[in-house]
């Protein structure tokens, strides 16, 4: 869509700025969906460690049993975030 945009901009000799608004407003859908596509990730990772990072809790625990997970940090973004707050808090 993007590509089309900047084709019809330059076919019709439209100005580069509004070819960069066009392009930058086409390709916002893209960032919404980036995050979006993927139920899990990678997190850190080390020699003898690798970290999933899972979208649901229930996916979790079921990736869980099935790989026979040595050890599981149950941990979720909002504790990782509350903690972070008050260790600079007063």
């Amino acid at each position: 869509m993007a590509l089309m945009w900047v084709v019809a901009f330059i076919r019709f000799r439209v100005p580069r700025f509004a070819i960069y608004i066009g392009g930058f407003i086409t390709s916002l859908p893209l960032v919404y969906l980036y995050d979006r596509t993927s139920a899990v990730k990678l997190g850190e990772y080390g020699e003898n460690v690798v970290e999933y990072r899972f979208r649901s809790q229930e996916y979790a625990r079921v990736f869980a049993t099935l790989n026979n997970v040595q050890s599981e940090n149950a941990e979720t973004l909002q504790s990782q975030l509350e903690g972070a707050i008050s260790s600079i808090q007063y």
